[in-house]
């Protein structure tokens, strides 16, 4: 009984060790944040199959509008969908400070009796 037990355990292990490889092997490597990826707005794909052409180049979309898909990802994956015919333009973040020197945390002038700060 206790031979069977620990041929069972073995047989278990290796076949554990077995799947944990060929997964990890099998895996697309992860990219991380800082690495080159950036928002975009993608112009032309109006139905699903334009949808999914887009998405299968790697990017991730973040919202769809007529027309328009909003998405993140990498220069390359993005060269990869103008290779498709649709224009893509990258999006920038809206700046911190105003002209006018107001933060983007500011309270309006109108709410002066509180603040912004701890």
């Amino acid at each position: 009984m206790r031979r069977t037990v620990v041929t069972f355990i073995t047989v278990l292990a290796v076949y554990v060790a077995t799947i944990s490889a060929s997964t990890a092997a099998s895996s697309p490597p992860l990219v991380l944040l800082g690495s080159g990826l950036a928002q975009y707005v993608v112009e032309g794909p109006r139905d699903l199959t334009g949808n999914n052409a887009v998405a299968q180049n790697g990017v991730s979309i973040d919202s769809i509008e007529d027309g328009r898909l909003y998405v993140t990802g990498t220069p390359e994956e993005v060269t990869a969908i103008a290779e498709l015919g649709f224009t893509a333009t990258r999006l920038t973040a809206p700046p911190k400070v105003a002209p006018d020197g107001t933060n983007v945390f500011d309270f309006p002038s109108a709410d002066s009796a509180h603040h912004n700060f701890a």
